[in-house]
């Protein structure tokens, strides 16, 4: 599994000297990490594997603008943008990641308009909604959509 952690914006000075990499850089980390040779996908098939890829953003300054840039893997199956900046804006941009199966949205600025966006993602099990603008009542109602999914 390749964890990436840590975004923000390419001239902030205080990601860089805490380390953090701009989505320039996670995205040139996926590229030369994400695929090691050109049939990296049918060999991890052939021997009954599946490539899972996990990003960590969470507790960084990770805004919708930043979340628009980074090009997210197609096996991205686990994404954690706990404590960052994300609004339902930046929600809308993850429509590309048909296998993420984990988010975790905790401490965000997402809001109740954000859900319809987490449904039509494929493959989603379940979504950490604490410490958000979404009531209790909607965040169960997502517990049980997510229910109704599994076989």
């Amino acid at each position: 599994m390749l964890a990436v952690a840590g975004c923000g914006d390419d001239t902030e000075s205080l990601n860089a000297r805490a380390g953090r990499p701009s989505p320039a850089q996670v995205n040139r980390i996926l590229q030369e990490r994400y695929v090691a040779s050109e049939n990296f996908g049918e060999q991890i098939e052939k021997v009954g594997g599946r490539i899972r890829i996990s990003l960590d953003f969470s507790y960084t300054q990770l805004s919708d603008d930043d979340l628009s840039k980074v090009e997210l893997p197609e096996y991205l199956t686990e994404l954690d943008l706990t404590a960052t900046a994300i609004t339902d804006a930046g929600v809308a941009h993850l429509l590309e990641a048909k296998n993420l199966e984990k988010i975790d949205l905790s401490r965000t600025f997402v809001t109740s308009a954000c859900l319809e966006t987490l449904r039509q993602l494929p493959r989603l099990q379940s979504a950490n909604l604490n410490g958000t603008d979404i009531s209790p009542e909607e965040q169960l109602e997502m517990v049980r959509f997510f229910r109704s999914r599994r076989p």
